[in-house]
């Protein structure tokens, strides 16, 4: 069985800080959490996105790598 990295938790908790109550970040928030531009985003992590957002696991597990 896979296990989490040691990083994920830590930032599954900051996203769950700054968005609450949310389980789908949109592309502009995303982009204002990690400090970058929504086109950077669009271009580097459109795989994640789902319909209405990307989801806050998938954000962590991918930036916890």
């Amino acid at each position: 069985m896979a296990r989490e990295k040691e990083t994920y938790r830590s930032i599954l908790d900051r996203l769950d800080e700054r968005f609450p109550n949310r389980e789908l970040i949109s592309q502009k928030d995303f982009a204002d959490f990690l400090g970058k531009s929504r086109f950077f985003i669009y271009n580097n992590f459109e795989d994640l996105k789902v319909v209405g957002g990307y989801p806050k696991t998938s954000i962590a597990k991918l930036l916890a790598r």
